[in-house]
């Protein structure tokens, strides 16, 4: 999933994919953000072993989406979800 957004500094390409790790079994779910300018500048932060429960990530990333959240701000958003 990606989202096209408009910034101070021009336009930003944000793409936004889940991550799962499995540990004893459980599969948690994550979340990695991709920013990328004009110029192709790219920065990517991601954020592992989130929740084990795959629609409340999805729902999560969904947000971000319509947020226009970036990599600069993912950890916390992830901060504010976890509470």
């Amino acid at each position: 999933m990606y989202n096209i957004c408009l910034t101070e500094v021009g336009r930003l390409k944000l793409s936004y994919e889940i991550t799962v790790t499995v540990h004893d079994g459980i599969s948690f779910y994550g979340v990695r953000i991709t920013s990328t300018d004009e110029n192709g500048l790219t920065e990517t932060k991601s954020a592992n072993d989130i929740t084990s429960d795959k629609d409340k990530i999805e729902a999560l990333v969904n947000l971000m989406n319509l947020g226009n959240v970036t990599p600069v701000t993912l950890e916390d958003i992830v901060s504010d979800f976890i509470e």
